[in-house]
């Protein structure tokens, strides 16, 4: 942004001039669309030469200074910093500094406790009468730490005036002069480009990933890796390999974006779309199936796995890879699992842990916590923020007539954090469509009305049609970051949208009660905001978190420091109204430190409330005699999860030895995955009673133990079920691999249920329980007949009351 002395000066041009009459006309009326189409922003054209030349001097200072310095370009400045520099005399000015073009400033640096005002002039001749806004802006940062100073970067030439008053600038007011030609680049990539991906060397982590996994696994497998390191890029490289590749995703701009991405790696295969944009027609995915000999790419949604289930053709062998992105989002459904359970290799992909698959065996390939991606450079560092309340807060914004009161100080906490933090790219998350479209409509207000910034506000749900959904991405990517731009979403953005521009995301409710799956959104969206944008080297991502009170936090901070055991230090409170005071900065400081030890207390040093899960574990197997199932609770504690867990961290290699050695020693404990040696003993106990194996909906204590019977025998059959859990189950009375067993019991269940009701068997034409038990009860005598009918099923009919094997029922 060029100085004001450049525009009003006798240097001025007729684009100085334009820019500044649009600035001017834009400042009342370019206020955003709230549907998700946002209209035109009103922007500075970032293609003009004097823009480019202020982002090539900021980066020109940065790699001169070295990394003990933090340059920002204007447009990016934290009001913090202005304030701290003194270029702001008070933090009540704060709203009317971007209600004006900059004064002086097109970039700050700082140097541990003093800053340096960078001016930059993309022009033929620099003269002395173009600085004087300039100087003053130093003046103002010297006045408040005489150690500051300034730097003019010119591109021309200076007059001669200027050039033979350099060495007292800079003896007298700390002002240096630097030459530095003006280098246009040769092409602007758009933000949110990937084209080039496929082609790019990879990072060290992505190829210690990619190894491992084409070192091969059987069953399910995981990679665990944080957003924005290249999850993507790694299972997109290793399914080169594949003849076959199917990607599931968790919705529609997930799935769109994913075949997109991975189509660039596999330009020989034939890519399908399988969901409600793509295409459901079974037979024409077949059609597509191995066309000319080529390879198959199939992206799906989650809701499309129905149509795969039911795919002739589609190859289930070492040829082919399934991939699970984002599969901590993935329901635990009986039809998802069959489909899963059909292929030799599935890889699950997530930055969090995966839930659903509790209890099975899954194999981590690999695993790169958030704080080695962060110490790596991979992503950028983050900041979680809670919110100071008092009384009053919201009389600053009485100007502002008919504002949503449930969202106005909920924005207002927002507003002014970005304001002071240097943030300009928001996505906020609520519970609602209608909630998305009123936190639009009041921020627009806030942020223009009161704040006077440039806003573009949109919101995306997943009714949101595709070319909308990509226009609102695009233009929140690109819209400058002299002003704001935020996305209102309910839960589509919360993972597996790439746009490295956001620096921040806003929580506008936290439940009374979290659970796993909303404190994993949480981490989820989090990682929104922490992918590194090569225009902001010093981000910091912010998480804005509103919670009434500080006890919704631990949940979120207990899964977020299995990422990052350092999470307790960036959680600060800020007010929601700021006035920059010794008694403002006293309060959010002492805030800040309370909130630091009740987070250690609640999530950090958590000494005393795992000894006391242990000893209800120790009760619970002293009263059982036994370990705990997944949804067991005991003294009201959920115990089952607790173990569950414990054993998660254990794979992981985050459980505390000590932790380790105490869990050994209770009698029962095992360490393998969780519940299958319980689920066994439940199957035993199960058949003691009952003397048979379960139908598929049958439950015991608790557990789906058909459910957990059937999945044991699809692994079986796909040989991914171990030589000793297999002899282990053969020993089991009544056992059988037999993959239709069940469905035959229940049919005998029908056939006991009828007799019990009616004293004799069914004739052919009846039905009970909805089933046609007649043609049941007459295809097992036919089978009979034949010689096809297995001998235990045979004892099992005829020990059915009234049963005969006479060619009419009786």
């Amino acid at each position: 942004m060029m100085s004001e002395s450049q525009e009003s000066g006798p240097d001025a041009t007729p684009r100085d001039q334009g820019q500044r009459s649009q600035r001017k006309r834009g400042a009342a009326n370019n206020s955003q669309a709230v549907s998700p189409r946002p209209s035109k922003a009103m922007k500075v054209d970032v293609t003009q030469a004097w823009k480019r030349y202020e982002y090539q001097c900021i980066k020109h200072y940065m790699e001169t200074a070295g990394a003990a310095a933090e340059v920002w370009h204007w447009d990016d400045v934290p009001y913090d910093e202005l304030f701290r520099a003194g270029w702001l005399p008070d933090f009540m000015s704060i709203r009317l500094c971007k209600r004006v073009p900059e004064y002086g400033l097109d970039g700050l640096a700082k140097h541990g406790d003093s800053y340096v005002g960078i001016q930059c002039k993309e022009r033929k001749t620099t003269c002395g009468s173009d600085l004087g806004t300039f100087q003053v802006a130093v003046a103002m940062l010297r006045d408040k730490n005489p150690g500051s100073g300034g730097v003019v970067m010119y591109s021309g030439g200076l007059d001669r005036w200027l050039k033979a008053s350099a060495p007292a600038l800079e003896s007298t007011e700390n002002v240096r002069l630097e030459r530095l030609l003006y280098a246009p680049p040769a092409q602007e990539t758009p933000v949110d480009d990937t084209s080039g991906e496929a082609k790019a060397a990879l990072y060290p982590h992505q190829r210690d990933a990619v190894e491992r996994l084409r070192e091969g696994w059987e069953g399910l497998g995981i990679l665990q890796m944080p957003c924005g390191t290249g999850k993507t890029v790694v299972f997109a490289t290793v399914a080169q390999r594949y003849q076959t590749v199917v990607v599931l995703s968790p919705l529609r701009i997930h799935a769109k974006q994913t075949l997109d991405r991975m189509a660039a790696f596999l330009p020989g295969h034939e890519h399908i779309l399988v969901d409600m944009d793509g295409t459901r027609d079974a037979k024409k995915i077949k059609r597509s199936l191995g066309r000319s000999g080529k390879g198959t790419l199939i992206s799906a949604t989650f809701k499309s796995v129905d149509v795969l289930a039911n795919l002739k053709g589609l190859r289930k062998d070492a040829g082919t890879l399934v991939v699970v992105d984002e599969s901590h989002n993935l329901s635990d459904s009986e039809e998802t699992r069959d489909f899963l359970d059909a292929f030799r290799r599935v890889l699950l992909v997530s930055a969090t842990p995966v839930a659903t698959f509790d209890g099975e065996d899954i194999q981590t390939l690999y695993r790169m916590p958030l704080r080695t991606a962060i110490d790596g450079g991979y992503v950028t560092d983050y900041r979680v923020v809670l919110p100071l309340v008092r009384d009053g807060d919201t009389d600053e914004l009485k100007e502002l007539e008919g504002l949503d009161e449930f969202f106005k100080p909920r924005l207002q906490f927002l507003a002014t954090g970005m304001m002071r933090y240097g943030l300009r790219k928001c996505i906020i998350y609520t519970t609602s469509v209608k909630k998305c479209k009123q936190i639009v409509e009041t921020a627009e207000r806030i942020f223009q009305e009161h704040y006077g910034v440039d806003f573009l506000g949109a919101c995306i749900t997943e009714g949101t049609k595709p070319s909308e959904r990509d226009r609102a991405l695009r233009a929140f990517a690109r819209h400058p970051r002299s002003g704001v731009a935020i996305l209102a979403s309910v839960r589509i953005l919360n993972e597996g949208v790439d746009v490295p521009p956001c620096d921040s995301i806003f929580i506008a409710e936290v439940p009374d009660r979290t659970t796993d799956s909303v404190s994993r959104r949480a981490v989820q969206r989090l990682c929104r905001a922490v992918r590194k944008d090569p225009d902001v080297p010093f981000k910091v991502a912010h998480a804005f978190v509103w919670a009434e009170t500080d006890d919704a936090i631990p949940e979120f901070l207990s899964l977020l420091k299995e990422a990052d055991p350092e999470c307790h230090l960036r959680v600060k409170k800020a007010s929601v109204a700021y006035d920059g005071g010794e008694q403002h900065v006293a309060e959010e400081e002492a805030a800040t430190l309370e909130l630091g030890k009740y987070v250690v207390d609640c999530v950090v040093v958590d000494a005393d409330r795992w000894r006391e899960r242990l000893e209800v574990l120790k009760a619970f197997v002293e009263e059982h005699k036994r370990l705990p199932t997944l949804k067991e609770k005991h003294e009201g504690v959920k115990i089952g999860r607790w173990v569950s867990k414990q054993r998660h961290f254990k794979r992981k290699g985050t459980l505390r030895e000590d932790r380790v050695a105490l869990l050994d020693a209770v009698p029962h404990w095992a360490w393998d995955a969780y519940g299958w040696r319980e689920r066994l003993a439940g199957l035993k106990a199960f058949v003691e009673e009952h003397k048979r194996l379960p139908t598929q909906e049958e439950a015991h204590a608790g557990v789906k133990i058909g459910d957990w019977v059937h999945h044991q025998r699809r692994r079986w059959r796909k040989g991914t079920l171990p030589g000793d859990r297999a002899a282990l189950l053969e020993a089991v009375p009544h056992w059988t691999w037999d993959i239709f067993d069940d469905a035959w019991r229940e049919r005998l269940e029908v056939l006991k249920a009828f007799v019990e009701e009616h004293k004799r068997v069914p004739t052919t034409s009846e039905e009970h329980a909805g089933a046609k038990i007649g043609i049941w009860a007459k295809k097992q005598r036919q089978n009979r007949r034949k010689g096809t009918l297995p001998g235990d099923r045979a004892a099992l009919l005829e020990a059915v009351p009234h049963w005969t094997w006479g060619t009419r029922a009786v």
